[in-house]
């Protein structure tokens, strides 16, 4: 979540990517996490300066890329006290990820529970929908279900100070505040700020979960995976993210073989093929929608540079 890239701590596994419990290891990925978060406190005032910037000076530019308030996320970050894998119990346990799964239309929540998401998957893609780190932040803001102790939502939904509170601790840098306000718009410069406060955010998580482990360890508590029985016949869903966005596995079992295997990737709800048939993509919508303020004497002289900015602000 913090590179858009498959972390490769451990080794493949029949249960996926797996390490053995260690606290020397566990030392190292706390110096590295302590780095991180001195990363998130330089880029998130970078891209806070960036945008005060382009508001004053290139105030046109704060419509590139702008779009409706749609958003999509399934969450991330389980509870081990209330994650059971279960999805009869997946409305429960996926509300208290660390962030909230949900959905948005224009700026108003309508369900932050992933069975409802799920039954919904066929009219998500028939409307423009947006997921990726500005959703994430925007979806935990709103969705009222929060509680970690480093980071905390802000002001009243809807208001102007509705956001996310980030207490980053002290590492080569002092200690400081972090806080992630809902924009006014959807727009190139929101999305990258985003990203930035998604480093904080998923680093914030990690260190508590990593501190856990400290804890865990301290009592004895090595076992890394639960026993589990491949049933004959069933079928599962997988709700997750990736650096890109909201993403989705279906299978279904018979005879403990696999019959069927279907994966959404944040591609199919930002810029999947289509025609004229269906509405726009999110990405579709943002780049139809950008004006272009790029200063231009000739047509050979005409970059494109804004509607580039578009594309790689849907890049987490």
């Amino acid at each position: 979540m913090l590179s858009g890239n498959t972390s490769q701590a451990g080794d493949d596994g029949a249960g996926g990517l797996g390490i053995v419990p260690d606290r020397e290891l566990f030392q190292g990925l706390l110096g590295r996490f302590n780095h991180l978060l001195d990363h998130a406190k330089k880029v998130t005032a970078i891209w806070d300066d960036l945008a005060d910037f382009f508001a004053q000076r290139a105030p046109s530019f704060e419509a590139v890329g702008e779009g409706p308030a749609h958003f999509l996320s399934f969450g991330l970050w389980d509870d081990p006290e209330s994650y059971d894998a279960s999805y009869a119990q997946s409305g429960t346990w996926g509300s208290r990820r660390s962030s909230t799964p949900g959905l948005m239309r224009d700026r108003q929540l309508v369900t932050t529970r992933l069975p409802d998401l799920r039954d919904q998957l066929t009219a998500l893609r028939e409307q423009p929908i947006e997921t990726g780190p500005l959703a994430r932040l925007w979806l935990t803001a709103l969705g009222g279900h929060l509680n970690h102790q480093f980071i905390e939502r802000t002001g009243k939904v809807g208001g102007e100070e509705a956001g996310l509170l980030f207490d980053v601790p002290k590492f080569q840098l002092p200690a400081t505040y972090l806080q992630w306000r809902l924009p006014a718009r959807v727009n190139v410069i929101e999305r990258n700020r985003a990203r930035a406060y998604q480093i904080a955010f998923a680093s914030i998580v990690g260190l508590t979960c990593l501190l856990r482990a400290f804890e865990s360890l301290s009592r004895g508590a090595r076992a890394m995976s639960s026993p589990y029985r491949v049933p004959a016949e069933g079928a599962g869903v997988g709700f997750w993210e990736e650096g890109g966005g909201a993403i989705l596995h279906e299978v279904a079992l018979r005879q403990r073989k696999l019959s069927e295997y279907q994966v959404l990737t944040p591609d199919a709800w930002l810029a999947a093929e289509g025609d004229s048939s269906r509405p726009s993509t999110a990405l579709e919508a943002a780049l139809l929608a950008t004006p272009l303020v790029e200063e231009f004497s000739q047509p050979e002289t005409f970059t494109g540079i804004d509607l580039f900015r578009v594309i790689r602000s849907f890049d987490a």
